[in-house]
C-alpha cells in the first residue's frame, strides 16, 4: 500500500508540472506568413514551353492549372507535382504566337495553414527564333530601343507586302549610326544555318543595311547586308553571319540601316550554302 501510495503521488506530482509547463511555454505557434511564388520557363518537348512554379512552402492541393493564366499558349488541364513545393505547368505555342506568358495573381493558392498568397509572379518565354514576323499575336521581341536618333515602329507594311513592318526612320541631321535593338528569345544558330534573311523596303537606292546580335557575355558580331535594289521597292537583304559562336546564346538583335526609311517584314534563319 505504501509503495503504490508513493506512486501515486510522483505521477500526479508529474502530471501537474506537465501542464505548469505547457501553460507557461508549450503553446501552439500559429502560422500566419502566406506562401509566395517564383515562375521560371524553359523549352520543353514537341515545341510545348514548361513553366516551373516554385513556392515558399507547402500548398497542398489548392493549386491547379485553373489558377495560371496564360497568353501565347494554351496550357495543359492539370499541372505536375515535383515535390511538396515545386510543379511544372506544360503550355503548347498558339499559331504565330510570339512570346508566352504564364502568370499566378495574389489570393490563388494557400499553405496548409490556409493562408492565401498575398502576390501572385508572372514569367515569360520568347522562343529561339528560326521566322521572325512583326504580326504574332503575342510579340517575340521585347526591350525595343532606338539609338542614334533612329524612331522605330511597328505598322502596316507599303504595297507589295502583307502584315506588319518594322519600320526605322531617321530624321534627316541624326547620326548616320542611328537604328534600333530588341530581345528575343535567342536566334538559333547553328552549322549550317549562319544567314539571315529579310525582306527590306528603303526609300533610297541600294542602301546598305548593318545588322548585329549580342551574346549573353557581351560579345558581339556585326555585319553588313547585300545592297538593297531600286528606291521604294521591297527587296530581299541578306546578312553572312558566319563569325559567331555556337557555342553562345545571341539574344540581343540590332539593326543600323544606311536609308533614311527602312522597313522589314520578317527576319528568317536561312540554311548555309553547301560548300562543294
Amino acid at each position: 500500500m505504501t509503495k503504490s501510495t508513493q506512486h501515486q503521488t510522483l505521477t500526479a506530482c508529474a502530471l501537474a508540472a506537465t501542464l505548469f509547463l505547457a501553460a507557461c511555454g508549450g503553446g501552439t505557434v500559429v502560422d500566419t506568413t502566406p506562401p509566395t511564388v517564383a515562375i521560371t520557363s524553359a523549352a520543353g518537348t514537341g515545341g510545348a514551353v514548361t513553366f516551373t512554379f516554385a513556392f515558399s512552402e507547402d500548398v497542398g492541393v489548392s493549386f491547379t492549372a485553373d489558377d495560371v493564366t496564360v497568353t501565347g499558349g494554351t496550357k495543359a488541364a492539370t499541372v505536375t507535382k515535383v515535390d511538396a513545393t515545386h510543379y511544372t505547368l506544360s503550355v503548347t505555342p498558339d499559331a504565330n504566337a510570339g512570346g508566352i506568358t504564364a502568370a499566378l495573381t495574389a489570393g490563388k493558392v494557400a499553405d496548409l495553414a490556409q493562408n492565401a498568397n498575398a502576390v501572385g509572379g508572372e514569367s515569360s518565354f520568347l522562343p529561339a527564333i528560326t521566322k521572325l514576323s512583326f504580326d504574332e499575336t503575342t510579340s517575340a521581341i521585347t526591350g525595343t530601343g532606338a539609338y542614334g536618333g533612329a524612331v522605330p515602329t511597328v505598322e502596316a507594311g507599303p504595297a507589295g507586302s502583307t502584315g506588319n513592318a518594322l519600320k526605322i526612320v531617321k530624321p534627316a541631321g541624326q547620326e548616320i549610326w542611328g537604328g534600333v535593338y530588341f530581345t528575343t528569345g535567342g536566334v538559333s544558330f547553328t552549322a549550317d544555318r549562319k544567314k539571315i534573311s529579310a525582306k527590306v523596303y528603303a526609300t533610297r537606292a541600294n542602301s546598305v543595311v548593318k545588322f548585329k546580335v549580342e551574346a549573353t557575355d557581351g560579345s558581339s558580331v556585326e555585319v553588313a547586308g547585300t545592297t538593297t535594289g531600286a528606291a521604294n521597292t521591297w527587296s530581299t537583304v541578306t546578312w553572312d553571319l558566319s563569325a559567331v559562336d555556337l557555342a553562345k546564346t545571341y539574344k540581343v538583335i540590332a539593326i543600323t540601316p544606311a536609308s533614311p526609311t527602312t522597313l522589314m517584314t520578317s527576319l528568317l534563319m536561312q540554311q548555309f550554302p553547301h560548300q562543294h
